[in-house]
Parts: C-alpha cells; sequence; structure tokens
C-alpha cells in the first residue's frame, strides 16, 4: 500500500533527482561540485570533482578522463588543502584513481542520461539537486 502511494506522489523526474543524490553521496564519498571542460577549442573532454572522501576524511580534487582508445579511463586524484599549498609530489599528494573512477562514472552517465550537456558548465551538487527538488514539488 505504502509503495502505492510512493508511486502516484513521485513524478519522473522526482525519482531521477533521487537517484542523482543516492549517486552523489555513497558509503565512501560526497559530491561536492563538478565541472566539464575541454583542452582548447576541440580537444577532449575531462570532468573535475570536489569532493570529500569520507574514508581519508579529506576534500579531494580528481580529474576525470573518460575512456581512451584502450577503453581504460584516466583519473588523477588530489587533496585539496595539499593542492593549494602547491604540494604536489608523487608519494605526498598521491591518490589511487581508480578507487574513485566507478563511482564518478556512474554519476556522470547518470548525468548525461538526465542532462543534455550543453558546453562547459560548473554544477553545486547540493545546490543543484536541492533547487531541483523544490521546484519540481512546487509544481505539483
Amino acid at each position: 500500500m505504502a509503495n502505492d502511494c510512493l508511486d502516484n506522489t513521485l513524478s519522473d523526474r522526482d525519482i531521477e533527482l533521487a537517484k542523482g543524490m543516492k549517486l552523489a553521496n555513497t558509503d565512501h564519498i560526497s559530491i561536492k561540485e563538478f565541472s566539464f571542460h575541454r583542452n582548447g577549442i576541440c580537444g577532449e573532454g575531462f570532468y573535475i570533482f570536489k569532493f570529500y572522501c569520507k574514508d581519508t576524511k579529506q576534500d579531494m580534487i580528481s580529474v576525470y578522463f573518460p575512456y581512451d582508445k584502450d577503453e581504460n579511463p584516466t583519473v588523477a586524484v588530489f587533496n585539496q588543502k595539499l593542492l593549494g599549498d602547491g604540494v604536489i609530489a608523487f608519494g605526498q599528494n598521491s591518490w589511487r584513481g581508480d578507487h574513485y573512477c566507478d563511482q564518478f562514472e556512474i554519476f556522470i552517465n547518470w548525468f548525461e542520461d538526465f542532462h543534455e550537456r550543453s558546453g562547459l558548465f560548473v554544477i553545486d551538487i547540493n545546490s543543484y539537486l536541492n533547487d531541483n527538488i523544490n521546484s519540481a514539488w512546487n509544481n505539483k
């Protein structure tokens, strides 16, 4: 009975936004912002993520290049504070990108399925999701 009520009150958009919230906040990471860039006018596109790593309890920055010709994404991860202090040395600000890659890929796929990417953007996840959820509920 409860599922019937839920199904009748949530639109497809509401369900997609809830899915996005779950994908942005997992047991291991909490995505704060993400942005799409590209190198030059027609260069390869890439994403930058600002996220909180719940395992290390640190704010992190990640650069995610989608799949190359060998079907392997390239992911670089840095501690945000150390990067801001100019620390880029291997072993001092080195993190395993493969530990975060799958979650970023899932989130990117959800976002691109749910939105039409039109150029370069920066999105604050919490503001974006809250604004869209409020808009969805207010338009009912």
